[in-house]
């Protein structure tokens, strides 16, 4: 999933800071005031406890079906990962009656999924693309990650392609929280153009026809090949354990270069919604909306503003989900100048409201990162929740987060959480990193990460520093992520 914004400088201070404040429909500040509230001790989970093993849940990040979320950690491990900076490992936090716990975790590797070898592409084993679906319907998760394979000559010869291509394969979850030991991974069989060409994105995960069962859709094809234009297939569950779909469907879309698929989460009793986003070089790009209902997702899709941070979130509370797409701060670069976003799209947000032609735009000044869409008080209505910018004078590696309420007709009141961590040797990152109800409460909580990169850029568990905020502001809990570079679960 993309669900970080990161802010980079070269140094941390340690301070710890919780402000709020109100505001009228236009965003201006009513009352402002600073509370404090004190910290738990930070944790360093060198252990790792045992994992419960539940007896089957509905959601698709429920990795152990015990009925709480879970949250993939998805930062590199210096220590053990590849020169490239690449993973080579997905480390997952299991939720509980009391939230996250840091010290029950598990830590996936190539080999414990059952992937084959990789051919030809240094990133094929960095389980970059790893995602999590029920798709037999036991109630346990199945992990789902693109390979690069080399196809044998004769289906090379037969779809008129050669050298490897990206296929996803599924490693099927069980009450553990991880593969059978042993099991190799299933590939997954895949329609049309993606079946020929490889998938050329991540999948994505959703419940596109609302009969409770996890779907997939994956992107294949190029704008540059008539043989093969852009096509966006939908693979409906229940799937069989040789990785067959009840059925498929192919929708058609405009031949432009286009990136991943990015769906509403699959919940209980809603159909979801999708985004093709369109591909971009860093620049501020647009995307198709396609609405879901009974007999899957419908076309054509409607378009959709530039930006490249989209969430899914009921944010006017009337039980479906809606769009939001913003400007998420990324620019291209020209001759080492960085290009300005259009007036239009710049710091700007568009909220496409179910069932609604009319939109909501506001600014959102120096947002940064792709947005969530965050329940945090359990009223049935998801609060807008965005990184920003802070200013030169803050801690250099503070996270600021906004919290804004919407309504179709405006901001209905916002307000702001911060932190920031301990000094740093190197270059630092901030990130809004998820949101989620790890707890099963009914209320989501928001999940900072503040701390370390490396040379390739990549945030790093090594010197990173985590915290799960509950919705009133208070520390569920703080954890070093220092013990998880060692993790292995083979």
């Amino acid at each position: 999933m993309t669900l970080r914004g990161p802010i980079t400088a070269v140094c941390c201070v340690a301070a710890l800071l919780l402000t709020g404040c109100s505001s009228d429909r236009d965003g201006g500040a009513q009352d402002r005031k600073q509370q404090r509230t004190p910290s738990p001790a930070v944790v360093t989970p060198t252990a790792a406890g045992p994992v419960p093993q539940g007896k089957g849940g509905k959601l698709p990040d429920d990795i152990n079906g015990d009925g709480y979320r879970d949250l993939e950690l998805d930062y590199r491990r210096p220590l053990l990962g590849p020169p490239s900076g690449l993973r080579d490992s997905a480390t997952f936090l299991f939720g509980s009656p009391t939230g996250l716990r840091p010290t029950v975790r598990t830590a996936l590797t190539p080999d414990s999924l059952g992937l084959p070898e990789p051919s030809g592409q240094q990133d094929a084993a960095g389980l970059e693309s790893l995602t999590t679906a029920d798709l037999d319907g036991d109630g346990f998760p199945e992990f789902i990650t693109r390979v690069w394979v080399a196809e044998d000559p004769a289906v090379e010869e037969r779809y008129g392609v050669s050298g490897p291509k990206a296929v996803p394969h599924i490693a099927w979850g069980t009450p553990a929280g991880h593969p059978r030991p042993g099991a190799a991974a299933t590939r997954l069989p895949v329609p049309g153009i993606a079946a020929r060409l490889g998938v050329n994105a991540p999948l994505a995960v959703g419940d596109f026809d609302g009969d409770g069962q996890h779907d997939l859709a994956v992107t294949g094809g190029s704008t540059g090949s008539d043989a093969a234009p852009p096509e966006l297939s939908v693979l409906y569950g229940p799937f069989d354990r040789g990785g067959r779909a009840a059925r498929t469907q192919s929708l058609p879309i405009p031949p432009r270069p286009h990136g991943r698929p990015v769906a509403a989460p699959a919940v209980p009793g809603q159909a979801s919604d999708l985004v093709l986003k369109f591909s971009n070089s860093g620049e501020q790009s647009g995307g198709l909306l396609f609405e879901a209902g009974p007999d899957g997702l419908r076309a054509p899709g409607r378009e959709l503003r530039a930006g490249n941070g989209t969430a899914f979130g009921d944010f006017d509370g009337d039980g479906r989900r809606d769009v939001a797409v913003a400007d998420d701060g990324s620019r291209t670069m020209e001759d080492g100048v960085t290009e300005s976003a259009a007036p239009g799209v710049d710091q700007m947000v568009t909220v496409y409201f179910h069932g609604r032609d009319r939109v909501l735009d506001f600014r959102l000044p120096d947002i940064l990162g792709p947005p969530l869409a965050a329940d945090t008080d359990g009223d049935g209505r998801d609060e807008f929740a965005a990184q920003v910018r802070v200013g030169p004078d803050a801690a250099c590696c503070e996270l600021r987060t906004e919290l804004l309420t919407l309504t179709p007709s405006g901001i209905e009141s916002r307000r702001s959480l911060s932190r920031a961590g301990p000094p740093v040797r190197g270059t630092a990152h901030a990130d809004l990193y998820a949101a989620g109800d790890f707890s099963a409460d009914g209320r989501d909580e928001l999940v900072f990460a503040l701390g370390l990169r490396r040379a390739s850029q990549e945030p790093t568990f090594e010197g990173t520093r985590w915290w799960v905020v509950a919705g009133d502001g208070r520390d569920q809990v703080v954890f070093t992520g220092d013990p998880f570079a060692d993790d292995r679960e083979d």
